[in-house]
Parts: structure tokens; sequence; C-alpha cells
């Protein structure tokens, strides 16, 4: 069975990040946190191109900032699958398309990983519009249905 690589997207950054760290948690894997890894540089990016670092409107943002994120998430889910680890959750501020994935896949099947992603609706958001085989979870308001659907994930993961 492939080593789950899951890739965790979602609009509400708070949400996607509480959903991926409980998936990590509960599955015991390494957690990487994209956007906070390149927030600082991607702030000071975003002053100097448009003079408002929180600018996530911008064509600097959606033109540069977020595909350098993308790009940072395919080399964290490398750095994983190279690493041999038993799974792994990336939270991305975007999602990949499924070109992306699919390349991504292709090059992890010498490393015996899978990646996949887990969408994370907020309150009021509707589904996205995203291949089958990707898990959308809506935002839970307690802790133990967020720990039920890490579990829940996990399983559905591995019996792929």
């Amino acid at each position: 069975m492939p080593a789950p690589i899951l890739i965790v997207t979602g609009t509400n950054p708070d949400d996607r990040v509480l959903a991926g760290r409980v998936i990590a948690a509960e599955n015991n894997w390494p957690f990487i946190d994209i956007e906070a890894l390149t927030g600082t540089l991607a702030e000071c990016l975003l002053g100097e191109a448009t003079g408002d670092s929180g600018n996530r409107t911008s064509l600097t943002y959606k033109n540069v900032v977020l595909p350098a994120q993308v790009a940072a998430a395919g080399d964290a889910a490398w750095a994983q699958a190279e690493a041999g680890v038993p799974g792994a959750v990336i939270v991305s501020p975007q999602r990949p398309d499924t070109d992306w994935v699919n390349d991504l896949n292709e090059g992890f099947q010498g490393l015996g990983a899978e990646a996949s992603f887990v969408h994370v609706l907020s309150d009021g958001e509707q589904r996205p519009a995203l291949d089958p085989e990707h898990f959308v979870v809506r935002t839970p308001t307690t802790a133990e249905d967020l720990f039920a659907a890490a579990t829940l994930i996990a399983v559905e993961v591995a019996q792929d």
C-alpha cells in the first residue's frame, strides 16, 4: 500500500491548518504548513509589489505567490516521499490542478507514495468541483468530529 501524502486545501487558512494538524496527529504523520513557511516572504513580496503586504486579491499574489507556494507544496511532498515516511500532511493555500497531482504520483511510483487531496469546506462554502477521488470535509463543530473525520480519511486513503 502506498504511503499517503495528503495535500490539505481550503479557503479558510485556520480551517485547513486545523484539519491538517488533526489528520497528521491522529495518524502520527509529519505536518507541513506551506503558508507558514512562505508567509513572511510572500508578505514582503506583496508589500513591495502592491504596497499592501496582505493583498491576496492582487495579480502578484495570484500569478507569483500562489504558484510558488504550490511548487513548495510539491517539493515538500517529494521530500516526504523520498524519506519513506508512512504518510504526511501538507497544507497548501491553493489546490493544485489534476495534472500536477498526476505528475507527482507518476514520479512517486518508485517511492511507494501517493498524493491525494483533502479540501476543507468552511461555513457557507459550496462543495467545489473536484475530481471524485478527492476528499471533501466540512469544518466540524467539535474536536471529536474532526478526529472522526481524520480517522475516516486515513482509513479511506489506506484502502485505495
